[in-house]
């Protein structure tokens, strides 16, 4: 519960808190907002790592970090941090507002991609460490992080993210969250279950089937 809840309020509650900047109009001010929320700083370090110290990548921007495989040309990290220097430098004109407003959509998808390629990557875990001697509690945080990521964008607003309420639902059932326990009991069917609770993700957020083993590693 813990860990579903902490990934609960990361995902979605603080993307919810976003979506209340955002209207605040085109200024210097509400980019800097959207890029503290997002969780990253203004040098973008793109890593989580000690080495990082005062610019290391936190909230959202950790999970898109550990989700971007650097030997690849772009991901989603590299994404967000397009998009929000796309906003900073659009912001002070009004002729670029279109640039300003396709830049301010991709960081909303962005946002949403990340979220669940991070549930994709929790939920592999959780089918994994399943299947071994004593990992439970190692298997059961895995998937309450999973079940956190995934609720918590049930009920934002309805323009404002690709993923339906009903499609929320569909994947909650297909992973049995109402019985996390079969995990350590059944962890073979659960395995398959999650898997393809994977496969709906990925179709939902069209990630290719490179994406989704590239989600599964920790970069």
């Amino acid at each position: 519960m813990r860990a579903a809840t902490a990934k609960a309020l990361l995902g979605g509650s603080l993307y919810n808190h976003a979506l209340g900047v955002m209207p605040q109009g085109m200024s210097d001010a509400t980019v800097d907002k959207l890029l503290a929320l997002f969780g990253a700083t203004p040098a973008f370090a793109n890593s989580t790592n000690v080495e990082a110290g005062a610019n290391g990548d936190r909230f959202v921007a950790a999970l898109a970090s550990k989700r971007d495989d650097k030997s690849q040309p772009t991901g989603l990290y590299r994404r967000m941090r397009s998009s929000l220097l796309t906003m900073k430098a659009a912001v002070t004109n009004p002729a670029c507002r279109a640039d300003f407003d396709a830049a301010l959509a991709q960081y909303r998808r962005g946002w949403e991609q990340a979220t669940f390629a991070s549930a994709i990557f929790a939920l592999n875990a959780a089918a994994e460490q399943g299947l071994v001697p004593d990992s439970a509690p190692l298997a059961l945080h895995s998937f309450g992080e999973a079940l956190g990521l995934i609720q918590g964008f049930k009920g934002l607003p309805v323009d404002q993210r690709k993923i339906s309420d009903a499609q929320i639902d569909g994947i909650l059932t297909q992973i049995h969250a109402d019985a996390p326990f079969t995990l350590i009991t059944d962890a073979g069917t659960r395995k398959l279950d999650l898997t393809s609770a994977i496969n709906t993700i990925a179709g939902i957020e069209e990630f290719d089937a490179g994406a989704i083993e590239s989600f599964k590693k920790n970069f």
